[in-house]
């Protein structure tokens, strides 16, 4: 029997989600590195570029290049380390999870995050950005079923 991945499914008051230990590890390894970067400013490592290595402002702005007004009035929005930090906490309880409708959000805005970082580096790969893609499609599918096939229903 195969090991489930990330599985997401609706329930009454959200949605109940189920991983495998070694996506669990990674899930937590990637965002342990997500939080030293957002709380610390330490850069994870294997972001250098040309032999060199970013420094955590400039990796941040890698992460959401636009344009300087925007970053002035959302850099902190974007950079909070809240909902990274409550999904860290929460994949260190054993699964199945119930996640409830207000806590998805979170789900959203830290794989969002993790793909961002993880795709501006020299190694980033289509398969390191379904990996990202995954979870919160999982979550989006669960909530609202009929997006799963990309048309709208009825």
């Amino acid at each position: 029997m195969t090991e489930v991945h990330f599985d997401a499914f609706p329930a009454g008051d959200g949605v109940l989600a189920r991983s495998s230990d070694e996506n669990l590890t990674a899930m937590a390894d990637r965002l342990d590195e997500l939080l030293r970067l957002l709380e610390d400013g330490v850069v994870p490592p294997g972001r250098a570029k040309w032999w060199r290595t970013p420094a955590a402002d400039v990796l941040l702005r890698r992460m959401f290049p636009v344009s300087d007004e925007f970053w002035a009035g959302h850099r902190e929005s974007l950079t909070d380390p809240g909902p990274a930090k409550r999904v860290r906490a929460r994949i260190d309880e054993p699964t199945p999870w119930l996640i409830g409708f207000d806590e998805v959000e979170d789900w959203l805005i830290a794989f969002g995050l993790m793909r961002a970082l993880y795709l501006t580096g020299r190694a980033a790969t289509t398969s390191g950005a379904q990996a990202f893609n995954h979870v919160p499609e999982c979550l989006v599918v669960a909530l609202q079923p009929s997006s799963a096939t990309g048309w709208p229903a009825g």
